[in-house]
């Protein structure tokens, strides 16, 4: 746990880590229209830092463009969207993002969350909802979908499923289009060399059998105890406009959505901190008396 929690007195943190041991309570919950709003698009400069502080990642191909965000809550104008399999974005909190500049071209777009709460992220896990979206079968679509961390440095972790018509065997980082996939990153380890893939699943809600790996890179250098940025990135064809998004974004390129995102610490490691609280209190008051 981070100093910057601890300085706000010891009865708070009692407070919170008892009310978290039981059931593991999350640190970040995304629940609400004003949670989505605290994120942020990756502007091109920030990309292009992402790109220079991880030289051994190969990034997306295409141009990167600066996005546009639109976090919708509950009765926003288009919600619930139907997607052409019939699958639905549900009518509930979550996050639109526009990215794009043309039709006929190759398009990567990101968001970012300032994670400020703790830095050390090593055993807690991070979930997320997405649905990549094929508009047309001549082109504009989903290619992958990304979801990692930056550290104090702004070397990276990341994870990427590869989007597509099949997913499961066969196809082993494969998330299919139109359908929401509910992704798991997690719980977090400071990694040995040479890295292995993992761990992370994406399982699709309406066929749970369908649990599908990703591709995974980290850079060497990244530290798992100074994460300061959660960032998601896209990328997709645009061959010709994509239907006008639900929420209040005009018509771009393309765009996707993101729900359901939350950090859970490890039960295990609340557990702990809640059996040295009380000596950190004893201590207190002796050191007052």
């Amino acid at each position: 746990m981070s100093r910057s929690i601890w300085k706000y007195g010891a009865t708070v943190v009692v407070l919170a880590v008892l009310t978290s041991v039981a059931g593991a309570s999350p640190f970040v919950s995304f629940e609400t229209e004003a949670d989505f709003s605290q994120m942020s698009p990756i502007p091109d400069w920030m990309f292009s830092d992402i790109e220079a502080n991880n030289p051994t990642w190969t990034p997306p191909s295409g141009t990167y463009t600066d996005p546009f965000l639109d976090p919708l809550g509950p009765g926003a104008p288009g919600l619930p969207y139907v997607l052409e399999n019939g699958e639905e974005i549900p009518d509930d909190a979550g996050l639109i993002m526009g990215w794009g500049d043309d039709t006929g071209e190759d398009f990567t777009g990101g968001w970012e969350y300032t994670y400020d709460l703790d830095p050390d992220i090593r055993g807690q896990t991070l979930s997320a909802s997405v649905i990549a979206p094929q508009f047309t079968a001549s082109g504009t679509q989903m290619n992958s979908i990304s979801l990692g961390f930056l550290d104090v440095n702004g070397a990276m972790r990341l994870w990427t499923w590869v989007c597509g018509p099949t997913a499961g065997p066969g196809f082993p980082n494969t998330i299919t289009w139109n359908t929401q996939w509910d992704i798991t990153i997690g719980p977090i380890a400071d990694f040995i060399p040479p890295f292995p893939p993992g761990p992370a699943s994406a399982i699709e809600s309406i066929v749970p059998v369908n649990t599908v790996v990703p591709i995974f890179f980290t850079n060497p250098a990244f530290d798992a105890s100074q994460v300061i940025t959660i960032i998601g990135l896209e990328n997709g064809l645009t061959a010709a406009m994509s239907p006008l998004p639900p929420g209040g974004l005009p018509q771009m390129p393309m765009w996707n959505w993101w729900g359901n995102i939350v950090v859970t610490p490890e039960p295990a490691t609340l557990l702990v901190m809640a059996a040295g609280l009380p000596l950190l209190l004893k201590r207190k008051r002796k050191s007052r008396a």
